[in-house]
C-alpha cells in the first residue's frame, strides 16, 4: 500500500509541476466526538482539456487556528507537493476569519474565494438575525413569526436545523454545519 501511495504522490507532484495554474480549497474542522481539528486540502489543475483534481491531504490541527498557523499549515502543504505560490491562482474555504487571514498572508489579498455553498448555508440564518452558534444570541428580528422563532431556539446544536430535516439521514458535516441536502455517491 505504501509503495502505491508513493507512486501515485510521485504522478500527482509530476502533473502538478507541469501545470501552469493550479487552485485549492481548504477546509477545517472539529470532530465533534474526539474535539480533534483537521485542515484537509484539495488542488484543481488543468490536465490535457479536462480539469483534474486531487486531496492534498489531511492533517490534525494542534494549535489555536489563528491566521499565522494556518497558513503555516497550508504552506506545509504546498511544500510537500512542490506547488510554488505564483502557481496557485485561487484558495477556496469557508467564510472563517482565520482561513480568510492565512490565505491573504500566503497568497495575497486577491487570491482568496469564499465557498458558495458555505455562504449560501448561512443565509437563512443572517435572514432571521441568528448571530451565532449561542443560542442566546438567536433570533430576534421583528415580523418574524414567535413560532419560527421558537422552533429555530429549540433545535439542536444551537440552532442548525439540517439534523431535523430528513429523518433517517447521516447529514454532511461542513465546519461543524451539518448539510442535510448534499447527496452522496455510492
Amino acid at each position: 500500500m505504501e509503495t502505491k501511495y508513493e507512486v501515485l504522490s510521485d504522478v500527482v507532484r509530476a502533473a502538478l509541476f507541469d501545470a501552469p495554474v493550479v487552485s485549492l480549497t481548504a477546509d477545517n474542522w472539529t470532530d465533534r466526538g474526539t474535539n480533534n481539528s483537521y485542515l484537509g486540502v484539495t488542488v484543481y489543475y488543468p490536465h490535457g482539456d479536462e480539469i483534474k483534481t486531487a486531496v492534498l491531504g489531511v492533517t490534525q490541527l494542534h494549535e489555536s487556528h489563528t491566521g499565522d498557523y494556518l497558513s503555516t499549515k497550508l504552506k506545509e502543504f504546498c511544500d510537500h507537493w512542490g506547488i510554488g505560490n505564483a502557481k496557485v491562482s485561487m484558495v477556496i474555504t469557508d467564510n472563517a476569519e482565520y482561513i480568510k487571514l492565512a490565505v491573504r498572508k500566503l497568497f495575497g489579498d486577491d487570491r482568496h474565494l469564499s465557498c458558495f455553498d458555505h455562504t449560501l448555508n448561512l443565509t437563512p440564518k443572517a435572514a432571521i438575525g441568528y448571530k451565532g452558534d449561542k443560542q442566546e444570541n438567536g433570533p430576534n428580528v421583528p415580523g418574524v413569526p414567535p413560532m419560527i422563532k421558537d422552533l429555530y431556539s429549540r433545535a439542536p446544536e444551537g440552532g442548525r436545523l439540517g439534523t431535523q430535516l430528513r429523518p433517517g439521514t447521516d447529514p454532511v458535516e461542513t465546519r461543524g454545519n451539518p448539510v442535510g441536502t448534499r447527496l452522496r455517491s455510492g
